[in-house]
């Protein structure tokens, strides 16, 4: 039984389809450690896109409409041993469009790492559940303690 769910998202976008494809694989390039892909991954004559974070995948395809206007359809979905919710994936994709609007209206490198390390729901949840280990075998030692002092 695939358990696997999917979120995905379609919009017109007001740049033109070479500077939506630039400005994707840049971000991808830059980022290989969080978006993980390989070069026959990204197929430029087709429009597709296809990389993944831990948790998640994308396949984004990309279509002209005008000289000015690019339609991006993008599916997120749960990768195979990962119980993700709908609301994670729509929050994973609002991430990456958002790095990929600022990539396209022209933030700095400078801006871009900033706007990556905003926009990473993953890096949140890292930082959480590392305290709350750090926690936890806090509270170990200090019962183990209590226990033979007593």
């Amino acid at each position: 039984m695939d358990t696997t769910k999917s979120y995905q998202y379609e919009n017109d976008l007001s740049f033109n389809i070479e500077d939506v494809k630039t400005a994707l694989k840049s971000i991808l390039e830059t980022n290989k450690t969080r978006f993980l892909h390989s070069e026959k991954d990204l197929n430029d004559v087709f429009g597709t896109y296809n990389f993944g974070e831990v948790k998640c995948g994308y396949l984004v395809t990309l279509q002209k409409i005008d000289d000015n206007t690019t339609k991006i359809k993008m599916t997120c979905s749960s990768r195979t041993g990962f119980e993700v919710g709908m609301a994670s994936l729509e929050a994973y994709a609002a991430e990456f469009l958002n790095i990929l609007g600022a990539k396209l209206t022209g933030a700095t490198d400078e801006e871009m790492e900033t706007i990556v390390n905003e926009n990473n729901s993953d890096s949140a949840n890292a930082n959480m559940s590392g305290c709350l280990s750090i926690i936890s075998v806090a509270i170990s030692i200090g019962f183990v303690l209590w226990i033979m002092f007593m």
